[in-house]
């Protein structure tokens, strides 16, 4: 008996490495390279650009409408920087312009899609501090 307990205990034991071992082959992809679109939760366009066989992403232009002091800021913009995607699927920008700044974070879920989060924080004279937070999802265009 007690060889039957050992048995199965080391069937169990494999067959989770396997599981473990096939969840993360499945994880490992690399994102279709080519134009990219989607929407924040605000409803606002976003795009980016996948290049070099799905290791960059560049060209993130977006729309975000932040809540400040004195009402509400539309601001909009391309990032000009260029992105590397690392082996999670994850890529981040973080720009600086004047008095804002804007942090975006992806994930890359499938080979057609993604998603993430963008941090807005700025300040304009007519509408004082301003802050937004909010999620994207794109998809392959």
């Amino acid at each position: 008996m007690k060889l039957k307990g050992r048995l199965g205990t080391v069937i169990a034991l494999l067959m989770a490495i396997f599981v473990i071992a096939g969840a993360t082959a499945l994880a490992a992809f690399d994102p279709r390279t080519g134009g990219w679109k989607g929407t924040t939760a605000q409803g606002k366009p976003l795009s980016f650009v996948v290049f070099d066989g799905g290791d960059k992403v560049r060209k993130f232009k977006f729309t975000v409408v932040a809540r400040c002091e004195g009402g509400t800021l539309t601001t909009s913009g391309t990032l000009p920087f260029t992105a590397p995607v690392t082996n999670a699927n994850r890529f981040e920008f973080h720009g600086v312009s004047g008095d804002s700044r804007i942090d975006i974070k992806g994930r890359f879920t499938a080979r057609r899609q993604a998603r993430g989060s963008m941090v807005f924080d700025g300040s304009h004279p007519q509408v004082g501090n301003c802050h937004r937070a909010t999620t994207w999802k794109g998809h392959k265009a």
